[in-house]
């Protein structure tokens, strides 16, 4: 993710010094030196894993993204909470999902559908209950499983049910911009091949039968 989103910020907005990551296996200076830069508004989006989902404040944060299905309701009012810290509201919470993340958001979409009504949501508006109905409840062994592994758990049942789609739903870790200098490279690389195979037969093919003098 960091990688791909790393060129879209543009160089006169700051580039990629306003991009981020954050995680486990950055070294303790490492870590502290983002979250400087974080807190003191030099970097504008800072992608991370559970390890800023709870326990450390940040004042300010205009939305979270959830790349991924949190495992719980607990975490999931943990991460989004970073928008709301002290009472203040405005914030922005988006949660991204898949046609296979839906039997796992029931949970999700349950913590919503109470914060709506403890704000006085009006009949018809925001969550309702006939979606919270459809949505399918894990057994308790899923749940074990999803809290244990994450997403991995249903990557892993959507590759045991479809090898071959599973394959070409990766995600690739590199930049678009990276893969697309790649794709160039390995095409002027193919293409001078070609022409040299091309070259090489009419050098072979000339049509003289000459072959020298005595």
């Amino acid at each position: 993710m960091h990688s791909e989103l790393l060129y879209d910020i543009p160089a006169e907005a700051g580039g990629i010094s306003r991009i981020a990551v954050l995680h486990s296996d950055l070294s303790d200076n490492a870590r502290d030196s983002v979250m400087t830069r974080f807190r003191k508004g030099e970097v504008w989006v800072l992608i991370t894993t559970d390890l800023l989902s709870r326990g450390v404040d940040f004042r300010g944060v205009n939305g979270v993204v959830n790349y991924d299905i949190p495992t719980s309701s607990a975490a999931y009012v943990h991460r989004v909470g970073r928008t709301g810290r002290a009472g203040r509201q405005g914030g922005v919470a988006v949660t991204l999902y898949s046609k296979e993340d839906i039997p796992y958001m029931k949970h999700v979409a349950t913590v919503v559908s109470m914060a709506q009504k403890q704000q006085g949501a009006a009949a018809g508006e925001g969550v309702q209950q006939w979606l919270l109905d459809a949505l399918p409840s894990l057994s308790k062994n899923d749940k074990q499983k999803f809290k244990k592994r994450g997403v991995e758990v249903r990557t892993a049942r959507g590759m045991a049910s479809d090898p071959k789609g599973a394959k070409k739903a990766r995600i690739s870790t590199k930049a678009g911009y990276v893969r697309r200098e790649e794709n160039k490279r390995k095409g002027a690389i193919a293409g001078s091949k070609q022409r040299a195979k091309l070259q090489s037969k009419q050098d072979d093919g000339d049509g003289s039968d000459f072959g020298g003098f005595d």
